[in-house]
């Protein structure tokens, strides 16, 4: 036997049910997302088969005349049902049977339904259509009633229905992945982004389908190629190649390097299907080169030394590497560009994750990252270093480094350009740093063993020795010459002119002082850094040559004129220094200059902190013979002349030099003059010239009493970590001073660090403001263990504070503000400089909203000594508390209960808990019946942390409450910053009388009148009146039970205002009473009333011990009937047993 329902659609597509109509329910389901089926072409067969042969009637005079029995009915229905409902049926009844000729032979039923589109309604998305066929056993038995003179009866058979259902499902939707609920783990598909191996391993999950469920998966794999910009999918090197359900793992082989694509679908039962797409790439030949012609070099470094040497004082060195590297079969082949999207491909199920996407991957010439790493060293090694780092921006194929280095320091900088497989190459570059020129000093003649004497009574140059010292302690000397000439006329003249070693050639110290310690004076070495070693003391005796050297005859002067020596020194790094000195007769003294304290060429130093004294000192000059050498002397106070000869050179206090600087240590701080006297080559002293003086200290300055204009903070019980003294701080942060601290105060007082720079209160001549402690120290606190001044928006913030006395005097101070205490790099607002000024204005926009940050102020004294200290954390809390949701107000056992959700109100920026404090008023936000008050616990409430109600007792309220009012509670929520938000609650009616008392019916559906005995077993209804208030809303709550006011049979179910209800659906019992209990509900409270009950009875039930008799009463006196009424001959007698005289009796049976 075979069934079928095939639906055909115009191209020619079939969908069919399985064909085996004798397999057992259910069966499965067909999918299908085909909305335009036009026919359905349904078959099928029946045959209803006897366990045994009937009976053969022929020759026999049997009561059973005749009979047939087989297949009587049968239907062939197509159902439509959308949303779990019937929209449209289509019915065929079978033709060839009937009741009074069933087939008990092989029965087939055919017919096609045309034009679905209009006898269905059409085809939606999780549509079902029902293929069910029928079959009704029946028939018939004509018999001869004997009795009735051998009349023919005709009886039919009631037959069996054998039914059988094909379902037909809808699915329009395709799968889904759970990126779609915004999970992506696991993701729709996971293969490696790069890749060096061949084989690619990938997995899948999370992928669903709501309604037909996962048929299988199917992946395939593409080659990108390019066109000249962007990626596509150039030709399939994988088809397409199904998975089962069961499967979350795969592997394919690539067949070359190069860019591919996977695009992995999900299909359901109905056919549909979500393609995903996951790209990587896959080159196992990778490799970064060098491009000819291009270089890696300090552009910083002075192209005159062939980028060498950087010559300028800056610790900022820019390299650059333009076009130096790259990896070329990933250029040329594109493989980092965008990939084209694929219109089969939603761009959420497209590639958006890992290291290779389908966007662009930034690179130049296919180099995806490069690093800089560098070493700087000195004499002593390492001075600074940098691992390999990635440079902020690829596109500028430079980078700057911001180097702590100084001249003479050495940089070895190393560039890594890296491939987006990881694959790298490396190029170092060296350069050093010498930023200042050579030094020339101590440009002189000597005479014997008096250096710096004037040339007189000796005419021939010959005669003279010329003496300097020149050093570069950076980069060493690369060349010095000197020259003598005269200027009588306006224009130089020559007397001679020479070059000559620059003194170096030794690798090291030792070596220059084996080298040059013949020389004269001996050997006065120093060592560069990374050049060797040199000698920087010269002396020449200048002498006729043939190559340099005097002039003949230019080798002679005159008396009483004046010549000039001048030496040029150029250094490594092609710094060049020119110093001159001019030759002159002199029989006067010197005149004076100008002594300041400090290194040359820096401003003058009045404080410092070192115990090493530098000063210098410029402008001794002599008119004729110029300045021979100086005499210097430090001292607590200034010297006079008296203390100065050429004798006390050497005697501990005065020391005798021919530079124009001087050196001193001293073990003590303290205030230091020094005094200058010059000599010239008459070796006559000038007038001596003292310094203003240089103190030296070490104190660290600071401050104290810093003032947050507008800042606020939760204050209480403080003190300091010696606990010599107790404060009580208000809400401005201000502190007063606790006279005669009890124990309270002493056991609450918070311990606090940096007490002193929250500003205190101070009486007229600086005292402080005293509280007191047997008042404050029991009704005070403890403060929290942080005081977090917290602001509120404001167009400038102002603070200020008070300077802590200090011996070196404060320079300047300079505010920031820092994520973290104690910076000395601000990184939300760098340091400010007050301009000396202890106070400063912040305009608004500097201070950040919401955001958690420390005040630093830096004091900077005039010694240069730092002291930072920080305020806070500190927190702008430019917004009031937030609330959501709504304020319930009841009256319950005598008190006003406000309520609210738990976290109703907020304040996201708010580091402590918020005030809350509650008024009523007649109107929502006044206080015209009660003012602002702290929360508190009465009734049903009890204020929890965090609160959510406030109850205050009736008659306690500053102004009564009246009947019927409208009264409205605001809850007020202020945050430490002073912004406050005001909540509302619903409006509150003061009704406290309660509904009137009503009547509760038990009654039937059909009628309003009371009963106490129903027959009916599956519900209970009752009616009520009479529950009225003069002014409230009256609902009402139903229940039953079998006891007065008990919900054992029907819970409390709310009927809002109906003064009727039914309640269906009960299985009551027979002689129980039930009893129907209303409760009438107002705002003010409830009223419940019961009714008398009804009793449930059975029809015809049989009462046992009760007997009913026919005729005339017997055995009894008086007038008693006894009336019976039966729809059946009574079978039984019935008896009653107990009789009252007097009474009538009426029994019923049914």
């Amino acid at each position: 036997m075979e069934n079928e329902c095939k639906l055909e659609d115009p191209s020619g597509s079939i969908l069919a049910n399985p064909a085996d109509l004798n397999e057992a329910p259910p069966q499965p389901i067909m999918w299908t997302n085909n909305v335009i089926w036009e026919r359905a072409v349904t078959k099928w067969d029946a045959l209803f088969q006897l366990p045994a042969a009937p009976p053969d009637l022929t020759g026999l005079d049997h009561y059973v005349t005749d009979y047939r029995f087989g297949i009587k009915f049968a239907t062939t229905k197509l159902r439509q049902v959308r949303g779990g409902s019937k929209i449209a049926e289509l019915t065929h009844n079978c033709e060839g049977v009937s009741e009074a000729a069933p087939l008990s032979t092989a029965f087939s039923c055919k017919r096609t339904f045309d034009n679905l589109k209009s006898s269905l309604q059409g085809f939606k998305h999780d549509d079902q259509l029902f293929f069910s066929l029928q079959a009704t056993i029946g028939g018939y038995v004509k018999v001869k009633n004997r009795e009735a003179g051998n009349k023919i009866e005709y009886h039919p058979f009631k037959g069996k229905t054998t039914e059988r259902e094909f379902e037909y499902h809808w699915d329009l939707v395709p799968p889904y992945h759970n990126l779609a609920q915004g999970i992506d783990n696991p993701q729709f598909l996971t293969v490696p982004d790069l890749t060096e191996s061949t084989t690619v391993d990938m997995t899948w999950g999370g992928w669903a389908d709501d309604l037909s469920g996962l048929q299988k998966y199917q992946y395939e794999v593409h080659e990108l190629g390019h066109d000249g910009s962007e990626l596509y999918e150039q030709k399939m090197v994988k088809s397409p190649t199904d998975l089962s359900l069961n499967a979350t793992q795969a592997s394919f082989e690539v067949p070359n390097p190069g860019m591919f694509a996977i695009h992995f679908s999900a299909y359901d039962k109905a056919g549909n299907y979500k393609t995903s797409r996951k790209v990587l790439l896959y080159d196992n030949i990778s490799e970064v080169t060098f491009k000819p012609g291009k270089v890696t070099r300090v552009i910083t470094a002075s192209s005159e030394t062939n980028y060498e040497w950087v010559t300028k004082d800056t610790q900022y060195v820019d390299i650059l590497w333009k076009d130096r590297f790259l990896n070329h079969r990933h250029e040329i082949n594109r493989w980092l560009n965008k990939v084209k999207q694929n219109k089969a491909v939603e761009s959420r199920y497209d590639d958006h994750y890992g290291e290779r996407q389908v966007d662009l991957i930034p690179n130049v010439h296919a180099c995806v990252d490069f690093k800089v790493a560098y070493n700087v060293t000195d004499t002593s090694g390492i001075v600074d270093s940098q691992d390999f780092t990635s440079v902020s921006s690829i596109t500028a194929q430079g980078n700057q480094l911001n180097l702590p280095w100084s001249d003479g320091n050495k940089l070895d900088v190393t560039v890594r350009a890296i491939d987006v497989l990881g694959k790298y190459l490396d190029e170092s570059v060296t350069v050093y740093r010498d930023a200042t020129p050579p030094l020339i000093e101590d440009l002189w003649l000597t005479r014997g063993d008096r250096l710096n004497v004037s040339v007189h009574r000796v005419e021939d140059f010959a005669e003279m020795t010329i003496e300097w010292i020149a050093y570069d302690f950076h980069s060493g000397l690369d060349s010095i010459n000197w020259r003598l000439f005269d200027n009588f006329t306006g224009e130089d003249i020559i007397h001679g002119h020479e070059d000559i070693p620059a003194q170096g050639m030794a690798n090291d110290t030792a070596a220059c002082e084996s080298k040059y310690g013949s020389y004269a004076r001996g050997a006065n070495c120093y060592e560069t850094p990374f050049w060797g070693a040199y000698h920087k003391h010269f002396q020449i005796k200048p002498a006729i040559k043939t190559n340099g050297g005097l002039k003949v005859g230019k080798d002679k002067g005159l008396h009483d004129s004046d010549y000039y020596l001048e030496v040029t020194t150029t250094n490594k790094a092609k710094l060049t220094t020119v110093l001159s000195k001019k030759i002159t007769i002199d029989t006067s003294p010197p005149h004076t200059g100008v002594v300041q304290d400090g290194v040359s060429g820096t401003e003058e130093v009045d404080y410092q902190q070192g115990m090493t004294l530098n000063a210098h000192w410029e402008g001794f000059f002599d008119r004729e013979s110029g300045v021979l050498f100086y005499q210097y002397g430090y001292d607590t106070k200034p010297l006079n002349a008296s203390a100065f000869s050429l004798e006390a050179s050497g005697n501990g206090q005065i020391v005798e030099t021919y530079s124009l600087h001087a050196t001193h240590t001293v073990t003590t701080e303290g205030q230091y003059y020094i005094c200058v006297v010059a000599y010239n080559r008459a070796l006559e002293p000038s007038e001596p010239v003292c310094s203003d003086g240089v103190t030296v200290t070490t104190a660290v300055p600071s401050v104290k009493e810093v003032n947050i204009e507008g800042a606020t903070t939760t204050g209480g019980l403080v003190t300091d970590t010696t606990n010599s003294n107790y404060w009580i701080v208000t809400s401005n942060r201000f502190r007063r001073l606790i006279k005669d601290p009890t124990s309270d105060c002493i056991t609450k007082a918070t311990v606090v660090a940096d007490l002193d720079l929250l500003p205190a209160e101070h009486q007229k001549g600086d005292a402080f403001v005293t509280v007191n402690g047997s008042v404050f120290c029991a009704n005070s606190t403890s403060s929290p263990s942080s005081l977090s001044p917290t602001l509120s928006k404001s167009s400038m913030l102002f603070v200020s504070w008070l300077p802590v006395d200090n011996p070196g005097s404060v320079h300047d101070y300079e505010v920031g503000f820092s994520s973290t205490p104690g910076s000395p790099a601000p990184d939300i607002m760098a340091f400010r400089s007050t301009k000396q000024h202890p106070h400063l204005h912040i305009f608004h926009a500097d201070v950040p909203d919401g955001a958690e940050f420390h005040i630093v102020i830096k004091t900077i004294s005039k010694a240069n000594v730092e002291g930072i200290q920080s305020i806070g954390p500190c927190f702008m809390d430019t917004t009031p508390p937030e609330f959501t949701g709504p304020i319930s107000v009841a009256h319950t056992n005598g008190f006003l209960v406000a309520s609210w959700d738990g976290g109703a109100f907020a304040d996201a920026q708010e580091p402590y808990k918020l005030d809350l404090k509650f008024a009523i008023g007649h109107s929502p936000g006044h206080t015209d019946v009660q003012g602002y008050t702290p929360l508190q616990s009465g009734g049903s409430c009890v204020v929890g942390d965090p609160p959510t109600c406030t109850a205050i007792a009736i008659s306690d309220t500053e102004w009564r409450l009246h009947g019927h009012q409208t009264y409205y509670v605001t809850i007020k929520a202020e945050n430490s910053a002073g912004l406050s938000t005001f909540a509302v609650s619903e409006p509150y009616i003061h009704d406290v009388q309660l509904a009137s008392e009503g009547l509760v019916f038990d009654i039937e559906a059909t009628d309003m009148e009371d009963v106490d005995f129903t027959t009916i077993k599956d519900s209970l209804t009752a009616h009520w009146e009479g529950f009225s208030h003069p002014h409230l809303n009256v609902t009402y709550k139903f229940q039953a039970g079998t006891t007065p006011g008990g919900a054992d049979v029907v819970s409390p179910v709310e009927v809002g205002t109906l003064d009727s209800y039914s309640a269906m659906g009960l299985s009551l019992e027979t002689f129980k009473t039930y009893y129907v209990t209303v409760t009438a509900v107002t705002l003010a409270g409830s009223v419940t009333l019961t009714s008398d009950g009804v009793t449930v009875v059975q029809d015809r039930a049989v009462l046992s011990g009760i007997t009913v008799q026919d005729g005339e009463p017997c055995n009894m006196t008086g007038m008693y009937e006894v009336y019976t009424y039966t729809r059946e001959r009574l079978g039984r007698e019935r008896t009653l047993t107990s009789v009252t005289a007097g009474s009538w009796y009426t029994i019923t049976t049914t």
